[in-house]
């Protein structure tokens, strides 16, 4: 599975923060799992919305996709997605 994930309103040097990952297969029974903590030193981070008029909302996208292979399969599978902001000064 591929996934990205954008936060527009965040930004260092004029660019966007965005991260991309693709996960391994799970073992059967069991989970693929992507556990990581971000430094947003020197980020700017907007919380005006999409269009600026709005107060403490960070716009953000996160895309999962699984990568089409020519054969019918049938997914089981369940996307959790967590995001946090500690300690922002």
């Amino acid at each position: 599975m591929q996934f990205s994930y954008k936060l527009p309103s965040a930004t260092k040097n004029g660019i966007a923060f965005e991260v991309s990952k693709t996960l391994d297969p799970a073992p059967p029974g069991g989970l693929s799992v992507f556990d990581k903590t971000f430094d947003f030193s020197g980020y700017n981070l907007n919380l005006s919305g999409t269009n600026g008029d709005t107060f403490n909302t960070a716009y953000n996208e996160f895309i999962a996709k699984v990568e089409y292979t020519g054969q019918k399969k049938h997914y089981q599978f369940k996307i959790v997605f967590e995001r946090r902001f500690l300690l922002l000064i």
